[in-house]
């Protein structure tokens, strides 16, 4: 249950979807519960370093916000190669059909991307509707949005950047926000960013005032930033050493209250803890085989026939993109397998990998991400977990059919 209590002291509450609910580890939990409040606040900045999920949490947030019928006009701005991306999160992390969700991407035409953003704002518009678009995008696209209602949430990835993109974060800022309940403000913008904003003041103060305009004064360079740079500078006077303490505990006074940061390291009692597993694997016959070939100072220089070795106990076909390998491999196996399950009984670490994540996906609710230096290894290995679960396919398909027969 996410609930919040505006300046207004109006009390409102919504619930996350169990899809959703379950995928949350405690500290986004905790995150979302605060970007709830932060919203009936009026603005906030999620400051988590990167790898603590910010883009779970917002997704989390929306989706609540939309189910609960709370908002009913999103719009997220991220950087344009980050537009694909966020698709990807609401289709992995929210329930099917809880989002009306429209992606703005490079290749949609001009057209298209204006009439997306101009029937998010228009009073015709479906119940809600979530859109995605790039800096650049809204840009080029946004004036459409201009002197109409506005959204109920706008929310900004990378949300330091909007300090050096010039006229595109202007077209940030212009984006209006609706205001409900006879004036009271019940929209806001969110910020989501992975750089420790505190070490720059001047960025800081600025991207403080983009969330919440007015936090810090009606001029914030000349309010806030000025006058604590000038008490840091050596030689400064008593008056502009009081005022520029004062400033500060104002500014962090504000900072706890508008940001929540986290990192990795205060988090590590939040997140499972860290297991390392070195699994030593047995070669098969035939990579032992050419191993024995390019021990062979016959077999070319030294430091190549390494090389060729490593490559060889990942897969004999990594072998196949250097004249010596093609020759020392065909004269072993004319021959390698063209189906992705016997390829893989070719090489004795890939078949423990492939076994390993196939009981990791078919037997625990657990998530796995493989990494290689080799990318055709890789690939070898998603190609027979494609194979396999094409076959589950298959048998759960002849079962429904012996049954119904």
């Amino acid at each position: 249950m996410l609930c919040s209590r505006s300046w207004y002291g109006d009390a409102t509450a919504a619930e996350l979807t169990p899809k959703v609910s379950a995928l949350l580890q405690p500290h986004q939990r905790v995150g979302v519960r605060w970007l709830f409040r932060a919203h009936y606040r009026g603005g906030g900045i999620l400051g988590d370093e990167p790898g603590l999920g910010k883009t779970l949490q917002a997704v989390a947030l929306v989706e609540a916000l939309v189910t609960a019928q709370l908002v009913s006009r999103v719009l997220i701005v991220v950087t344009a190669e980050m537009v694909a991306n966020w698709a990807v999160e609401f289709k992995k992390f929210s329930a099917e059909g809880s989002v009306d969700l429209m992606c703005i991407q490079r290749e949609v035409p001009s057209l298209h991307a204006t009439d997306h953003l101009r029937r998010l704002v228009s009073v015709d518009a479906p119940d809600h509707s979530v859109v995605v678009v790039s800096y650049e995008g809204l840009h080029a696209h946004g004036h459409v949005m201009h002197g109409t209602d506005g959204v109920d949430l706008l929310i900004a990835d990378e949300a330091h950047r909007l300090r050096n993109l010039g006229s595109m974060a202007a077209s940030f800022l212009h984006v209006p926000l609706r205001r409900l309940r006879g004036g009271r403000l019940a929209s806001s913008r969110l910020l989501l960013t992975g750089t420790p904003l505190p070490n720059n003041i001047h960025e800081f103060a600025h991207l403080m005032d983009i969330a919440l305009p007015g936090v810090l004064g009606d001029n914030v360079t000349e309010d806030v930033v000025r006058p604590i740079a000038a008490g840091l500078k050596q030689g400064a006077s008593r008056i502009e050493l009081a005022e520029a303490e004062m400033l500060s505990e104002y500014l962090a006074e504000v900072s706890q209250r508008m940001m929540l940061r986290r990192t990795s390291k205060e988090l590590d009692r939040g997140l499972p803890p860290k297991k390392l597993f070195l699994l030593v694997c047995r070669p098969t016959g035939l990579q032992r085989s050419i191993h024995a070939a390019l021990a062979q100072p016959s077999a070319g220089r030294a430091l190549a026939r390494l090389s060729m070795m490593r490559s060889n106990l990942i897969h004999p076909e990594l072998l196949l993109t250097s004249a010596v390998g093609v020759q020392v491999v065909r004269e072993l196996a004319p021959k390698l397998p063209e189906q992705p399950s016997a390829k893989l009984a070719c090489s004795g670490k890939l078949q423990a990998a492939a076994r390993l994540l196939d009981y990791i996906l078919d037997k625990t609710t657990e998530r796995a991400v493989v990494v290689s230096s080799s990318v055709r290894a890789l690939s070898l290995v998603t190609h027979e977990r494609e194979e396999q679960e094409t076959l589950q396919r298959h048998r759960r398909d002849r079962v429904t059919s012996d049954a119904l027969g």
